[in-house]
């Protein structure tokens, strides 16, 4: 019946206190381990008053590729936005590894292997997907679930739809 009221209902029913939630999406699932949660929120944590970091996406198919895709049918240019993310334990060999990794692998999954100093990759979007993301719960209700940001939601709403098209007419 649409995932906005849900989401509205869980915010109001259960009085969320925690600095973070996980939307989880009923569609989509991770096809292989999230084992760069950790460095991925400790970023957020030091990035905390940054208004582009309020809420990250987990890849998808969508989101594979994504800096050329968005090139390609918007000719917008997001490599200068994009946020490469390395562990705390770097060392200069790995800061030059780094620096040579393809952008559009460390946006579809972190890095896997142990010698490698990059935790991911954070690569704003340029509208709302319908995927599992983690968020700012003050993002949520300061201005996701605000209603001057949308119409009154309906049953088979879903936030998706509701903040693509607000962000478009933006």
């Amino acid at each position: 019946h649409g995932s906005a009221r849900a989401i509205v209902a869980a915010f109001q029913i259960l009085n969320i206190a925690t600095p973070y939630v996980l939307i989880g999406q009923h569609d989509n699932f991770f096809v292989r381990d999230v084992d760069y949660l950790e460095c991925m929120m400790e970023y957020m944590e030091r990035e905390e008053n940054k208004d582009w970091l309020q809420c990250v996406h987990f890849p998808s198919t969508a989101t594979l590729n994504y800096v050329q895709k968005v090139k390609r049918r918007y000719q917008l240019d997001l490599e200068p936005f994009c946020k490469r993310i390395l562990n705390q334990t770097s060392t200069s060999k790995q800061h030059q590894q780094q620096q040579n990794y393809d952008a559009t692998t460390a946006s579809s999954s972190a890095s896997s292997s142990s010698s490698s100093s990059l935790c991911g990759e954070f690569i704003p979007l340029v509208f709302w997907y319908g995927r599992t993301h983690i968020a700012r719960t003050a993002y949520y209700t300061e201005r996701i679930l605000v209603p001057k940001f949308h119409h009154p939601l309906k049953v088979k709403d879903h936030l998706e739809e509701i903040w693509g098209v607000w962000q478009l007419r933006e």
